[in-house]
């Protein structure tokens, strides 16, 4: 650790501990331990990358995590549109299981439309909302589902998805259309200024221009992502 702290700054920083860093005594109490650039975590025990992250000072311009056999995982506010299609790419490659399940929420457009010109070729279904494609694999399908609707319009910042490895065998009567649960995973703020929402509607005789907590209250909290693919 002091080695660490007299480097000071890496420029590309691998971590690739398996035992378990909480265990040292320097790593619990010090804060802003090390800055990086770059971080990369190569078979690291999942039980260190948290600790390492909150260790990590401000200025990371990249992350990269082997994801391919977790079951769920987000991503709040990327920065970018090529989320969607590369988790789904990587999801055929490595034939991921049903049920594998990735959501994020986007402040760049163009992760739909991107998400459609790559599999263009093995769209099933689609509309406004969702988009079906076929895999290598004939008994899984890859479902976007994006949440749509008078208050999450297409302009609307920022952008959540849903990407759901399905059976093909799967009937869109089986889709859920409850969105709102799966955007509270991502963003619990949303829940919070809900209960506010709906607290000051019962006290107040005014009413609402239609806005609720998904406006100008909402965009007032600073998330952000440094995650990259």
């Amino acid at each position: 650790m002091e080695y660490i702290k007299k480097v000071g700054v890496f420029e590309n920083l691998e971590v690739s501990f398996g035992g378990l860093l909480t265990d040292n005594g320097n790593f619990i109490t010090d804060d802003g331990l090390f800055t990086a650039t770059n971080i990369v975590f190569e078979g690291c025990d999942k039980n260190n990358m948290v600790p390492v992250l909150r260790k990590m000072k401000n200025g990371i311009e990249s992350i990269k995590i082997d994801v391919q056999n977790v079951p769920y995982w987000h991503i709040r506010c990327y920065e970018e549109n090529d989320s969607l299609y590369k988790v789904a790419k990587m999801w055929i490659d490595t034939n991921s299981k049903v049920g594998s399940t990735f959501q994020v929420s986007v402040n760049e457009e163009g992760s739909f439309e991107g998400f459609l010109e790559h599999f263009i070729d093995c769209i099933v279904s689609k509309n406004e909302k969702r988009v079906r494609i076929c895999t290598n694999n004939p008994d899984r399908h890859i479902l976007l589902e994006r949440a749509l609707d008078e208050i999450f319009g297409t302009d609307y910042d920022p952008q959540y998805f849903r990407l759901k490895v399905i059976s093909a065998e799967m009937k869109e009567s089986d889709y859920d259309d409850d969105y709102m649960e799966w955007i509270y995973i991502i963003d619990p703020y949303l829940r919070d200024e809900s209960s506010s929402s709906d607290e000051y509607d019962s006290d107040s005789s005014s009413s609402s221009d239609g806005d609720g907590f998904y406006g100008e209250d909402y965009n007032s909290y600073n998330f952000y992502s440094d995650e990259s693919f």
